[in-house]
Formats: C-alpha cells, sequence, structure tokens
C-alpha cells in the first residue's frame, strides 16, 4: 500500500497555511515530475 501522507504538506494545512501548501507542492513538483505524489 502506498503512503500518502505528506508531513510537511499535512503540517501547513493544519496551520491553514494554504498557499505555502500550494507552494511547496508546486516546489517538488518541478523538482520530480515524474514522482505520482507530487503529480496527484
Amino acid at each position: 500500500m502506498i503512503e500518502w501522507t505528506w508531513i510537511e504538506v499535512d503540517r501547513l494545512e493544519k496551520q491553514e497555511k494554504w498557499n505555502e501548501a500550494k507552494v511547496y507542492l508546486l516546489k517538488s513538483w518541478r523538482q520530480n515530475q515524474t514522482d505520482l505524489k507530487t503529480v496527484i
């Protein structure tokens, strides 16, 4: 089973820092565009 939790993003979302979480995801996706976790 795939572990879908992403500690950094979950922490930001719990703090209601939605934009920071989005920026983190976009930065991660740009660094590794083939990582399924960043695409979904």
